[in-house]
């Protein structure tokens, strides 16, 4: 899980420079085992309003390709922001 959260560490980064809030949620659930809930949402106004939210959750029961899949799947929706501004 630790390398798990490192790279969404570096994830959020990427994502503020894009102007994405990117909120991770850790805590423990009933196997007391830790979780990471991930949200990102992205808004921008102007002629068109646009508004787009992933939400993901890690768990360290959750299996070694799941992570990746996931991992891959918010690399992919920072990558695919384009901000008029840059």
């Amino acid at each position: 899980m630790e390398k798990t959260l490192k790279t969404l560490s570096e994830y959020q980064i990427k994502a503020l420079k894009k102007g994405i809030e990117f909120d991770i949620d850790l805590g423990y659930n009933s196997k007391h085992s830790a979780t990471a809930n991930v949200r990102l949402n992205y808004c921008s106004t102007g002629d068109v309003s646009e508004n787009y939210i992933f939400n993901t959750s890690f768990s360290e029961s959750t299996s070694a390709d799941k992570k990746q899949e996931r991992l891959n799947n918010i690399k992919f929706f920072i990558e695919t922001i384009v901000k008029d501004n840059q």
